[in-house]
């Protein structure tokens, strides 16, 4: 039996949990609306307090938000189906991996495991898998753990 991929929030917030996570420029993010709606906005700078600047996708004349990131799921979160967003997360990875060669591939009907994250080395490692592309990258995200290579200034 085939494993259930995980609800959009709860993958939502492994990956906002991890120690590799950062809000990048271009991820589209689920903000929560004040009257239990979802507004749906771009980042468009992260400065250097980690506040968003977020551009409003509704079209509204108050477009654009600044916020300090609060807990996920009472503020907003990323959403792991957009494909910028997807692609942040797949370069957060290589990363956090220091391996800039690192992949994200379907498997499908080769696998019961339909995604798998594979490191450049040649050696084939695995480094994250699971039900979709966006469980297989925060698998990996979450499997650097300590790993993180530290930032030069």
């Amino acid at each position: 039996m085939e494993d259930q991929p995980w609800s959009a929030r709860d993958l939502a917030k492994r990956a906002v949990a991890c120690a590799g996570w950062r809000w990048m420029p271009g991820m589209r993010v689920a903000i929560n609306g004040p009257v239990g709606d979802v507004i749906w906005a771009i980042v468009c700078f992260v400065d250097a307090n980690h506040c968003l600047v977020l551009a409003d996708e509704r079209g509204s004349d108050h477009g654009w938000y600044r916020m300090t990131p609060g807990p996920v799921g009472d503020r907003c979160r990323p959403d792991l189906e957009d494909p910028a967003t997807l692609g942040s997360l797949l370069a957060l990875v290589r990363e956090a991996h220091g391996d800039p060669a690192t992949y994200c591939c379907d498997y499908q009907g080769y696998d019961a495991l339909r995604w798998v994250v594979h490191g450049g080395d040649g050696e084939a490692q695995v480094l994250g898998e699971g039900a979709t592309e966006a469980e297989a990258l925060v698998a990996a995200l979450e499997a650097a753990g300590a790993r993180r290579p530290e930032r030069e200034s």
